[in-house]
């Protein structure tokens, strides 16, 4: 792990470690690599103290194994796992057609992302890929309306909601919940890198039929499927999200070798995300045999990167951000600068707090000191005492 990740970056804290790493290969290789990945993941871990994300993987886990014909005392459990998995989504796609009616009946056109779409074009199994939430993307000039809509159907904001203009502006998307306290992430943009106002305009074009409990909406194609994973796959997260590398394995796999390569490159450089595409495909051709041509990740490190997108992306990689406060706010302001640039110095700097909250993933604004603190503390620590 540590070759690798001394060519592309200098804080892996987005790569699995050497447990989850055996979890994955049982998971997702085939014959004698994937039995004796369990056999090995089996020996070295507690699996009643399993982190969450490697607990995640346990549905695709057991569909492996029973398909290897595994015997353990383990996979009784594990396959308890998978049935509980494929209940609690039955129930999520039933919520996730009825929104998608009502948003068509509304003329309003939608595209489902993220694991509800990878589950249903990618899996097929919808008891291998747990989820918490769905995520509906509607066209940016059709989001307003169609806020106005979810909160007319008695779905409720679950954090402080913004001013509207503000909160479009600023970021991609907003978690709303129903009363039963599902989570419905909703977007008018595909990813918070590119926020202007026709960004996602090549995503509709390309996008593919995806059927959900019989209503009809559209999801992305494999290569932009594969980028999105790959984006958010790069990024820290308390939770390991390990899971990022399961589904893109997936798309691979299902896709059968027919991933648009070129597609993937420019919409990689149109999106900004050559360095989240370049370090993800290399670990995964590295470490699971990817079958992603090596000419692609020369062209993506021979990508043009500006400084502000380097900065922020080993930010965003790592969990302990090592700049100083006041340079990490510079920068940050340059990024919110770019996602405003039609915008006014005034208006800049007065949505300036709501950008930093967003992006931070604070509940209310008061919490911002408090977080910018506690960081500051890390830091010290980082520096000087570990």
């Amino acid at each position: 792990m540590t070759d690798l990740w001394t060519k592309v970056n200098t804080n892996p804290d987005f790569f699995p470690t050497a447990e989850q790493e055996l979890l994955l290969h049982a998971a997702l290789d085939r014959g004698t690599s994937a039995v004796g990945a369990w056999k090995t993941w089996r020996s070295r871990v507690d699996v009643d103290r399993l982190d969450v994300g490697s607990h995640r993987l346990l549905p695709l886990l057991y569909r492996n194994m029973s398909a290897h014909g595994v015997q353990d005392p383990l996979l009784p459990r594990i396959k308890g796992v998978h049935r509980r998995t494929w209940y609690e989504n039955q129930l999520l796609f039933n919520s996730l057609a009825g929104l998608l009616q009502l948003f068509r009946l509304a003329d309003i056109k939608t595209m489902v992302l993220k694991g509800a779409a990878i589950a249903l074009a990618h899996y097929r199994d919808i008891g291998a890929r747990p989820m918490d939430d769905f995520d509906i993307l509607v066209p940016f000039r059709e989001a307003s309306r169609a806020m106005d809509l979810i909160h007319s159907l008695g779905w409720k904001s679950k954090n402080t909601l913004p001013d509207k203009g503000i909160l479009m502006a600023t970021t991609h998307s907003w978690d709303f919940v129903n009363e039963s306290g599902l989570v419905f992430d909703f977007h008018w943009h595909v990813s918070f890198e590119n926020l202007e106002e026709n960004a996602d305009d090549d995503f509709w074009r390309a996008a593919v039929p995806l059927e959900v409990n019989r209503e009809l909406t559209v999801t992305l194609c494999s290569a932009d499927q594969l980028l999105h994973v790959c984006a958010h796959g790069a990024l820290w997260n308390p939770i390991p999200p390990i899971r990022w590398v399961a589904d893109a394995m997936v798309i691979l796999n299902s896709s059968q070798g027919q991933i648009d390569w070129d597609r993937y490159l420019n919409q990689a450089r149109r999106c900004r995300l050559t360095l989240h595409a370049r370090d993800t495909l290399m670990y995964l051709r590295e470490r699971f045999g990817a079958p992603v041509p090596e000419g692609l990740l020369e062209d993506l490190k021979r990508s043009r990167t500006s400084f502000i997108q380097r900065s922020i992306y080993r930010d965003n990689a790592s969990s302990v951000q090592e700049k100083g406060l006041l340079i990490g706010l510079l920068l940050l302001f340059r990024e919110h600068s770019k996602r405003e640039r039609k915008a006014g110095w005034f208006r800049k700097v007065m949505h300036f707090p709501t950008f930093l909250q967003n992006r931070w993933g604070l509940v209310h604004a008061w919490q911002m000191p408090g977080y910018v603190a506690s960081n500051s503390v890390r830091r010290i620590r980082r520096r000087f005492f570990l």
